[in-house]
């Protein structure tokens, strides 16, 4: 479950810190939690690139329609030496996006 699903007591309870009842300790606790939820969003982000960063590492390779890309696809592009490989990627993807648009076309 993600931070953002959690109530703000049980993240608290969590990391140890006990909640307070009133109506003006709750501007603390908005804070308290506000910075545990950062430190948590933080650690999720460190589990590799993001896709906005490997968008851009694709722009800067000159690789084309890098933005229908999904963030498994780009990490293969920019993995791949081969350019066929990269053009087999993202014919792949096109098709999918392609796909998604009306109602007559078969999804992929």
């Amino acid at each position: 479950m993600s931070a953002a699903g959690r109530s703000a007591v049980e993240l608290l309870q969590k990391h140890g810190i006990k909640p307070n009842k009133t109506k003006r300790a709750n501007d603390t606790l908005a804070e308290r939690t506000a910075d545990i939820v950062k430190e948590e969003k933080a650690v999720e982000t460190a589990k590799g690139p993001s896709r906005n960063d490997l968008m851009m590492q694709a722009k800067e390779r000159g690789i084309k329609n890098f933005r229908i890309l999904n963030k498994e696809e780009l990490l293969k592009v920019l993995s791949a030496k081969d350019t066929i490989e990269i053009d087999t990627i993202v014919t792949a993807a096109i098709q999918r996006w392609k796909s998604g648009w009306g109602t007559k076309a078969q999804k992929v």
